[in-house]
């Protein structure tokens, strides 16, 4: 597929442009919708369909494996098919898996058409990237991101809250049907506004670079999803596949440097604003899957929230979202966009200080301020990140580079999930430890005239009353290490972002 930047763009209307956007964004949006939503439902599924917990995770973990492993071949695909029909494909086929899921009486049916889903829902959000940015001119390319950008906001936000009213309302087949009708718009307007391109078949596929690729993202994403369940390297399935995905992932570097024709472009690595933008999309995704994950189990764990009122609660982050892209879309052109995205930054910084400072006193409406305050910040970062990682990269690189940079934030998202959930879960178990052994009659806090009569050690019932209060701190001390973790990894990313090239102003 050949592509010159603003080529494309010179060739189509303002209402084309629009509507395209619009199309390729709700396409991509499905995808984050549908991820967010089956997430919700995995607990009325399993009742559903009479399966244990570790049978329905698989619902998820077949969908995250094979949407890793799909995403890299976008760019070859979108070259060798053409872009318009690779999207008219993917949609589709993701409504129709989507359809078939909710008519779907057995857990191996569901199993099988997530990895449909999958299959070709991995193309939409890397497709979508790409074509933004070739269908507008180089002048309008901040606010068509920020369109973009406000498309993925709602599909990973609302999608938590609507998922459970749809649920409540209706069954978890709700889950699945919810999605179809997105799918037909999104295909309406691709087939009829987006333009055909010509394709480009003289580049062969380099399937020993993908294949190594392929089975590393895999056997990872397993060891990854799996580990916390099976007590990671105490079982021989979570070493057999670190030392495969080890093994592989090393192997398919060293072909990448060594190869004739490697699988992605080694152009991307010597783009002096696409390399630094990958490390920072892989942090982005570990921060942002960080957010999805670990604070609901706070505020139901932590404060007693229920799962609707926790939905509640962390909904107004989209409008966070949501006035941080307007911001962006408005100023991206007029200022430098490393100011920008460091503003971000550190409003996301300031976000998980507040974080690590909580106690189980907390009231909402602090915990909304700061969650409008993280998305405000995640879509501060997101939009000038996008612009800057692409203004300098060759236009014919974009659909490679847009795979990368996804790739690398669902990976980044994955590791940091397994990661920040193993270390809550034995820093609870070592803070809990450390804490009972001040629990004995001989403390001299317990003589304390002050001391209420219910925490007295020599009592059994105070005793039990005791270990429960001595969990919920340790638990509490977990999840704000698990946050202060979080705040150093947001700095660690300013000093990329200050090492990239301001765009050439068009």
């Amino acid at each position: 597929m050949t592509s010159t930047d603003g080529a494309l763009s010179t060739t189509l209307t303002l209402r084309q442009r629009v509507l395209i956007t619009v199309g390729i964004t709700i396409a991509a949006m499905v995808t984050l919708l549908d991820t967010a939503i089956v997430s919700v439902a995995l607990a009325h599924m399993q009742g559903g369909l009479s399966v244990d917990q570790d049978q329905i995770s698989w619902v998820i973990t077949a969908y995250l494996v094979v949407l890793a492993v799909m995403t890299p071949p976008t760019g070859w695909l979108a070259s060798y098919f053409g872009r318009k029909p690779l999207f008219l494909v993917s949609v589709s086929a993701f409504g129709v898996a989507s359809l078939l899921c909710g008519l779907s009486n057995s857990l191996g049916q569901i199993i099988f058409l997530r990895i449909v889903q999958a299959a070709f829902g991995a193309f939409l959000v890397p497709l979508t990237q790409a074509a933004v940015l070739d269908v507008h001119p180089r002048e309008t390319h901040g606010k068509a991101i920020a369109l973009w950008s406000f498309g993925m906001t709602f599909g990973s936000f609302f999608g938590p809250t609507l998922g459970g009213h749809i649920i409540e309302e209706w069954s978890w087949r709700g889950a699945f049907f919810i999605v179809v009708p997105f799918c037909i718009v999104a295909f309406a307007l691709i087939f009829a506004y987006l333009p055909n391109e010509s394709v480009r078949r003289d580049r062969p596929f380099a399937f020993t670079g993908y294949l190594l690729l392929a089975v590393g993202i895999a056997t990872l994403q397993l060891m990854l999803d799996r580990g916390e369940r099976e007590d990671w390297f105490s079982s021989r399935g979570i070493v057999t596949a670190a030392v495969v995905a080890g093994t592989c992932l090393l192997l398919f570097t060293m072909h990448s440097i060594f190869s004739s024709r490697p699988f992605f472009n080694l152009k991307l690595l010597t783009d002096r604003n696409f390399a630094p933008a990958m490390l920072v999309m892989f942090f982005n995704g570990v921060m942002q899957f960080t957010m999805v994950t670990i604070m609901p189990l706070f505020l139901q764990n932590m404060l007693g929230y229920s799962a609707i009122l926790a939905g509640y609660v962390l909904t107004p982050r989209a409008i966070g979202a949501m006035i941080g892209n307007g911001m962006a879309a408005h100023i991206i052109d007029r200022i430098d966009p490393r100011a920008m995205a460091i503003a971000g930054l550190l409003c996301m910084a300031t976000a998980f200080y507040w974080l690590y400072g909580f106690t189980t006193e907390v009231g909402p409406l602090l915990i909304t301020g700061i969650i409008i305050l993280q998305g405000l910040g995640i879509s501060i970062v997101h939009v000038p990140l996008n612009v800057m990682a692409f203004s300098t990269l060759d236009p014919e690189l974009r659909a490679d580079g847009a795979a990368v940079i996804n790739l690398l934030r669902n990976v980044g998202g994955s590791i940091g999930v397994a990661a920040l959930i193993t270390l809550l879960t034995r820093n609870t178990r070592e803070n809990r430890a450390t804490l009972l052994e001040q629990v004995t009659p001989y403390n001299k806090i317990f003589h304390w005239q002050s001391m209420p009569d219910q925490w007295n050690p020599n009592n059994l019932h105070s005793l039990a009353m005791l270990e429960a209060e001595v969990t919920r701190q340790a638990s509490l001390i977990a999840y704000i290490n698990d946050f202060k973790l979080v705040f150093f990894m947001v700095l660690a990313m300013i000093p990329l972002i200050l090492i990239m090239r301001r765009p050439a102003r068009p």
